[in-house]
């Protein structure tokens, strides 16, 4: 629906993974914002989904737990399907919110005047809103609207972080975003949700230097990791070429990246397996 890509583009930072697949990111994701006048904290979460799997549970859990922390909430609305199931169902769920929410309606750059009219009034049939401002994530259009609309909703409060500072994530956690996006972005089938990335070495030198990273990709079956290593170890090769080319442009420095693929048996169903990778489920249910 577009909310990785709205927050890179607020942010001017790419922090959260941006592919065309659903249920792409599995994290809260925490961004900066500081101008003169405020410090906003924005939060991109999972997609609030029908869940069945552990790993999808875990990640419906991180969402609704981010509900809770938030001072206003902005509801992503795809413009080019305003009406759809999913949309109404969450539309529902968030009557309960005791934060006000903006409905953010994304990709009016597909959509001309008269749709957007159309749409705009499709949006406010579905709940109370303090606002509905459409935007475009791809562009940049009506994201000033949408951070000023954010300054004055906000109540007072500290500034929490360093005027330099976008993110509170580690370059570790960003390292293995970036090498999971090119899976996403690479692989077909079932291999991109069931694979987790876990990195294991981050060595960056006292000086000039290159940094040296090693991250270990575990799927669940013996033949998705033929797959993802591919003929020849091709396959690999090219997940680790993009990633090392986006982990160069985070951290400004050459990088060394070894990419191991092992077979985690069911990881995605597996408690244990979920706390290890960073997907436990909230809220005292079973870990």
């Amino acid at each position: 629906m577009g909310k990785s890509t709205l927050i890179n583009r607020v942010l001017g930072e790419k922090i959260a993974v941006i592919t065309e697949k659903p249920q792409t990111t599995r994290h809260r994701i925490l961004g900066v914002l500081t101008s003169p006048a405020s410090q906003l904290i924005l939060l991109d979460t999972p997609g609030i989904h029908r869940a069945r799997s552990a790993l999808n549970l875990a990640m419906v859990d991180t969402a609704i737990a981010a509900l809770g922390e938030a001072d206003v909430v902005c509801f992503l609305i795809d413009g080019t399907d305003p009406s759809g199931p999913g949309t109404r169902h969450l539309a529902g769920q968030l009557e309960s919110s005791k934060a006000p929410i903006v409905a953010v309606i994304n990709k009016i750059d597909l959509l001309g005047d008269e749709g957007l009219r159309s749409v705009v009034d499709t949006v406010r049939g579905m709940g109370t809103y303090v606002d509905v401002i459409p935007v475009s994530a791809l562009t940049g259009r009506g994201l000033e609207r949408l951070v000023r609309t954010l300054q004055e909703l906000l109540p007072p409060g500290p500034k929490y972080f360093p005027d330099d500072q976008f993110t509170d994530l580690s370059l570790r956690f960003l390292t293995q975003e970036i090498i999971r996006e090119k899976i996403m972005l690479l692989m077909e089938q079932e291999i991109p949700y069931a694979a987790a990335v876990e990195v294991t070495e981050f060595k960056e030198p006292k000086g000039e230097g290159t940094t040296r990273i090693r991250a270990t990709i575990h799927v669940e079956r013996e033949s998705q990791k033929g797959m993802l290593i591919g003929r020849g170890g091709r396959m690999l090769k090219s997940i680790g070429s993009l990633a090392r080319k986006d982990i160069e442009k985070l951290i400004g420095a050459p990088v060394f990246l070894g990419l191991w693929v092992k077979v985690e048996k069911n990881w995605s169903k597996r408690p244990e397996a979920l706390k290890r990778f960073g997907y436990a489920r909230r809220g005292g249910r079973e870990q």
